[in-house]
């Protein structure tokens, strides 16, 4: 994919890049670099080598937003998300803030607006019960500003807003 004009420049103002899930070759790593705009998204490869610092984000959702940010709809629900969660203490659940909101949170840059849900990831290193799945979705979906979570287990990923939408009751596996 060739570079567009507005990469350089958005890496030169912030070099933080976010990793996508895209199978890369050896030795390289798939990222995206956001640009100012919402539509100023570029996909690329880096070399491993190349990586100075990664922050995961089970790191980020420690992390607090300039008291300046706090009100803003996607950053509030993210501090009310771990109180939340307290109920599914059980479920071995790990999680972060991906999207805008981790990107904030990872290097500082304001690019999390009003508008902007908030993108959590949730990895469980077994299988979930589709009952504790639909559970899951009901307590994010009470919170002020939307939700967007995406379960990643060993072997599979999932979206939790389709799991609360699917008929069908089974759990779901790493081997599903």
């Amino acid at each position: 994919m060739t570079e567009l004009p507005w990469v350089k420049m958005a890496l030169r103002r912030n070099p933080w890049v976010v990793v996508r899930r895209v199978n890369a070759p050896a030795g390289k790593i798939a990222v995206g670099v956001r640009g100012t705009d919402r539509n100023q998204r570029w996909g690329g490869l880096v070399e491993m080598k190349d990586v100075v610092l990664i922050k995961q984000p089970l790191q980020l959702r420690t992390s607090l937003a300039h008291d300046s940010r706090k009100a803003v709809p996607a950053l509030k629900t993210l501090a009310l998300v771990e109180k939340e969660f307290a109920e599914f203490a059980d479920l071995d659940l790990s999680w972060g803030p991906v999207g805008s909101v981790g990107f904030e949170l990872a290097t500082g840059d304001c690019v999390t607006t009003e508008s902007s849900d908030l993108d959590l990831a949730l990895f469980v290193p077994q299988k979930i019960a589709h009952a504790i799945a639909r559970d899951l979705w009901d307590t994010l979906n009470s919170l002020p500003a939307k939700v967007d979570a995406r379960i990643e287990t060993p072997h599979c990923g999932f979206s939790l807003e389709g799991v609360r939408a699917s008929t069908v009751d089974e759990d779901f596996d790493s081997h599903s």
